[in-house]
C-alpha cells in the first residue's frame, strides 16, 4: 500500500436540528499518499466540503464529528486539544476555501493577512502571532516581523503576483477574483504544509483563470512535494489534475479509483450518470443526460443503497441492503451490488 500521509477511517460528521439528524458524512474511509493529488467529486450536498472541514476540525455548530479517526502521519487529529490542533492547521495541513472574497478580511491588507498566517505558525504554532510577538523584546520582535514580511513577499512572487511589494499593501477588494485566489494560495502555502485541501478553488472564475490556478497548484505540488485534496463538482478539472478520484453521494463514498478507472471504466451507476451529464466538445452525437430525481434529504435517507431511488438498475435488494465498498481490482473500489457482480 505504501506510505500514507493521511488516513481517514470510518469518519462520521452529523448535524443536529429539530427536524432530525443530517448525516452529512456517514462512515467514509480513504487515504492520501505524500505528493498525491486526490479529487473528491459529487453533486452539491453529497458531503465533500464537510469532509474537508472535518479533516481541519472546522465543523460549525450544530455539526459534530461523532465517530472515526483522522490520522495524519499516524497521529489522530480527533484526539487533540484545540491548542495542539493549531500546530496542524496551516503548519501541516492548509485549506483554500471556496470564496476568497468572503474568506479574506476586507479591513486588512493582503500582506498583513499573509504575515499573520506566518506568525501564527512560528514556533510550531504553539502561540498565536500576537502572543508570540508580545513575549519578545523590541529588537527580536522587529526581526521576526521583517522575516515574516520578506517571506510574504516571496510567497506573493511564488504564486505569480507581480510587483508584490506594492500589492502587499493593497486590500482584497483591489484584487480580481483570480488574484484573490492566488492570495489565498499564498496564505495557505506560507508555512510549507504537507497537505493542501482545495475546496472548489476555481468556482466562479472564468476558464482562463481557472486553468492558471490549476497550473499554479500543480507546479507548487511538484516543487514542494505536497499532497492535495481537490474538492470539486467538475470532472474535467479532476481529469486534468488528479491521480485518484473519490466519488461521494449522500454522505457515502460510492466509488474510488484512478482517473482512468473512474473516467473510462466506471462501475457505479451514479458515477456513470455524472459522466453522462458532462458535455463533450465537438461531439454532436453526444446527448447530455441528467440523473433523474434529486439527492435525498440527509435527515431522511432511504434504506439500503442511498442511490437506489434514482437508479434504473435498482433491485429489491438495493432497497433493503447497503452495498459495502468492495475492491473489484487493484485500487478500484465500488459500493454497488451490480458493479461488483
Amino acid at each position: 500500500m505504501g506510505e500514507r500521509l493521511l488516513m481517514v477511517r470510518d469518519l462520521k460528521t452529523y448535524f443536529y436540528s429539530d427536524i432530525g439528524i443530517a448525516k452529512a458524512v456517514d462512515g467514509i474511509s480513504f487515504s492520501v499518499a505524500p505528493g498525491e493529488a486526490v479529487g473528491i467529486v459529487g453533486e452539491s450536498g453529497c458531503g465533500k466540503s464537510v469532509t474537508a472541514r472535518s479533516i481541519m476540525r472546522l465543523v460549525d455548530y450544530p455539526g459534530r464529528i461523532v465517530g472515526g479517526q483522522i490520522l495524519f502521519r499516524g497521529e489522530d487529529l480527533l484526539t487533540l486539544g484545540e491548542q495542539e490542533m493549531r500546530r496542524f492547521r496551516g503548519g501541516h495541513i492548509a485549506m483554500i476555501f471556496q470564496d476568497p472574497l468572503t474568506t479574506l478580511n476586507p479591513v486588512l491588507t493582503v500582506g498583513d493577512q499573509i504575515v499573520e498566517a506566518i506568525n501564527l505558525h512560528h514556533g510550531n504554532g504553539t502561540l498565536r502571532g500576537s502572543e508570540l510577538l508580545g513575549s519578545l523584546n523590541p529588537f527580536a520582535r522587529k526581526r521576526m516581523q521583517e522575516k515574516a514580511w520578506a517571506r510574504a513577499i516571496e510567497m506573493m512572487e511564488h504564486v505569480g503576483i507581480s510587483v508584490p511589494e506594492q500589492r502587499m499593501k493593497e486590500y482584497p477588494h483591489q484584487f480580481s477574483g483570480g488574484m484573490r485566489q492566488r492570495v489565498m494560495i499564498a496564505v495557505a502555502l506560507s508555512c510549507n504544509p504537507s497537505l493542501l485541501i482545495a475546496d472548489e478553488p476555481t468556482t466562479a472564475l472564468d476558464v482562463t483563470v481557472q486553468a492558471q490556478i490549476l497550473e499554479l497548484m500543480g507546479q507548487l505540488r511538484s516543487d514542494l512535494d505536497m499532497a492535495i485534496i481537490l474538492i470539486t463538482h467538475d470532472l474535467g478539472v479532476v481529469a486534468e489534475f488528479c491521480d485518484r478520484i473519490i466519488v461521494m453521494y449522500a454522505g457515502k463514498i460510492v466509488e474510488v479509483g484512478t482517473v482512468d478507472d473512474i473516467l473510462f471504466r466506471p462501475k457505479h451507476p451514479y458515477t456513470k450518470g455524472l459522466l453522462r451529464s458532462v458535455p463533450k466538445l465537438g461531439d454532436r452525437r453526444h446527448r447530455i443526460q441528467s440523473i433523474p430525481g434529486v439527492v435525498p434529504e440527509l435527515h431522511a435517507l432511504p434504506t439500503g443503497c442511498r442511490f437506489h431511488t434514482r437508479c434504473s438498475l435498482a433491485t429489491k435488494r438495493c432497497a433493503l441492503d447497503e452495498p459495502p465498498l468492495t475492491e473489484i481490482e487493484d485500487g478500484h473500489e465500488v459500493s454497488c451490488f451490480r458493479g461488483t457482480a
